[in-house]
């Protein structure tokens, strides 16, 4: 991963706590996520948010998301 990008993906871990524990293939599936609904959501999401929206075991798909 670049490092500008790796700096995005450790800010957005850090100001939602999401550290601890999780692959960073996961958290950058959280931050796909978050990039894309975050002006719909007000920033308002938390980790159970994120993990309810998980694409699960779809290889190749970061994120989904609909309007």
């Amino acid at each position: 991963m670049d490092k500008i990008t790796q700096s995005y993906l450790t800010n957005f871990a850090n100001n939602l706590g999401l550290r601890a524990g999780i692959s960073e293939n996961l958290l950058f599936e959280y931050f796909a996520t978050y990039t894309m609904i975050s002006k719909y959501v007000n920033n308002n999401l938390l980790k159970d948010d994120l993990e309810a929206m998980s694409t699960g075991n779809a290889k190749g798909v970061d994120s989904i998301s609909f309007r």
